[in-house]
């Protein structure tokens, strides 16, 4: 396989170049059926997580389960991604990048239909077999990205940044009406999500036969967790992580504090999660045209501050106005990072390295902090300290997206030098 000439940030070639395709219609066929393939998992990676949340009361009554026990069904695949995240390129070194991709989608479906199964024990097992699928398309598609699609990594990344988001939105608002309105039931939903899934799983499937042979060769030792651009990436995506789960968690009950009903505020929280969809489409595009990404990661740090302060210093709908803001930076920072695992690695291994180390350290950030928040507002009776520390990382957002943001790689070999 050849690495694309063309410099990164540049946007132009679709379809890869590979070495043993030596007509150009088939290397552009491929590109195509690559293209379908990440729109497909970039739709099916969000909707088995965000689809638990809306459902969480009928659950609940159906099952009998406490609150403490529902939110165990969002907090497992976090410590699950923490877990697995950096075993990820190992796996796909085994079994090429294409065939790890079939392989997870394939336990995402089979993890999704195990919750149609009227068990409580089937219903956390099988969150833990497609959480333990969703790891690997998790750290996988900014490799691939920076693999194949070296000179779009932004507008790749865009598309499936916003994807990804819109799919999550999708699912959390067709959840009830589905659950309650069609009558399929909360499992026949839960477990619908493994349809997306099983449509992944076939689009990677014809590429699996083309792709390269895998090995199970060890990979050469390089210094990652001793690299300070590749910390510096890992810590922006973990501020990133740490404030989109807590708001997730926790943004209904704050804006509630704030004057405003259950429902006007639910809906702040779906407002969240689209308002941010502009942001991650225009971000990454507009990082990767840029050899430095520290202004574009500043910039909407500085939004996410503007609307963390409005939103602890507010009340009533403008409390929710500024969550708007907010979430409008927020979305815009998730995915300057995720272009970051791209753009900050010399070549595609290094890439899936680094998202694996990344997503260690954010998604343990991100399965402790929404718990800290809930036991410190039981036990101070009030929202100071989530807001106080959302604050913190909006300001902490700039900084390190700053660090992050220099035009540095990783280092590739064995040397801990990082290279401009």
């Amino acid at each position: 396989m050849r690495i694309s000439s063309h410099p990164i940030g540049s946007e132009s070639h679709l379809a890869p170049r590979y070495l043993d395709e030596p007509r150009e219609g088939s290397a552009r066929c491929r590109g195509l059926f690559l293209v379908f393939a990440i729109v497909a998992a970039s739709i099916a990676l969000r909707p088995p997580l965000t689809v638990i949340g809306p459902l969480s009361d009928t659950v609940h009554m159906s099952t009998g389960l406490s609150s403490s026990a529902i939110g165990v069904l969002t907090t497992l695949p976090l410590i699950i991604f923490m877990l697995l995240s950096t075993q990820v390129p190992r796996i796909s070194r085994r079994l090429g990048i294409e065939g790890a991709m079939l392989v997870a989608f394939v336990l995402v479906a089979l993890g999704s239909l195990m919750r149609w199964v009227p068990s409580t024990l089937a219903l956390y097992l099988g969150t833990a077999v497609l959480a333990c699928g969703l790891t690997v398309p998790n750290v996988l598609l900014p490799s691939i990205i920076r693999r194949d699609f070296p000179s779009r990594i932004g507008s790749m990344t865009s598309m499936y940044t916003t994807l990804m988001a819109g799919a999550a939105g999708v699912a959390s608002f067709l959840a009830l009406p589905l659950a309650i309105d069609v009558g399929w039931g909360w499992r026949v939903t839960a477990a619908s999500t493994g349809l997306l899934a099983a449509i992944a799983a076939l689009a990677w499937l014809p590429l699996t036969r083309v792709s390269q042979q895998a090995s199970a060769r060890p990979a050469e030792q390089n210094p990652l967790w001793r690299s300070s651009t590749a910390w510096w990436v890992a810590l922006f995506f973990a501020t990133q992580t740490l404030t989109f789960y807590s708001v997730v968690a926790w943004l209904v009950p704050v804006l509630t504090s704030k004057h405003l009903t259950p429902a006007v505020s639910g809906a702040f929280l779906g407002g969240f999660s689209v308002v941010g969809i502009a942001s991650s489409l225009l971000a990454p595009t507009l990082a990767a045209r840029q050899r430095s990404q520290s202004a574009i990661a500043a910039a909407f740090g500085g939004i996410q501050v503007v609307g963390v302060v409005g939103l602890a210093s507010a009340n009533d709908m403008t409390a929710g106005f500024f969550a708007l803001v907010f979430g409008m930076g927020a979305a815009g920072s998730f995915a300057v990072a995720f272009a970051l695992f791209g753009l900050r690695a010399p070549n595609h291994k290094m890439s899936s390295q680094l998202s694996g180390m990344s997503q260690t350290v954010g998604y343990g950030a991100a399965a402790v902090g929404p718990i800290l928040f809930g036991y410190f507002h039981d036990l101070f009776g009030n929202w100071r300290v989530l807001l106080g520390t959302l604050v913190v990382l909006a300001v902490a957002s700039i900084a390190l997206g700053i660090l992050a943001g220099r035009p540095k790689f990783v280092p590739a070999g064995v040397t801990g030098a990082d290279h401009p």
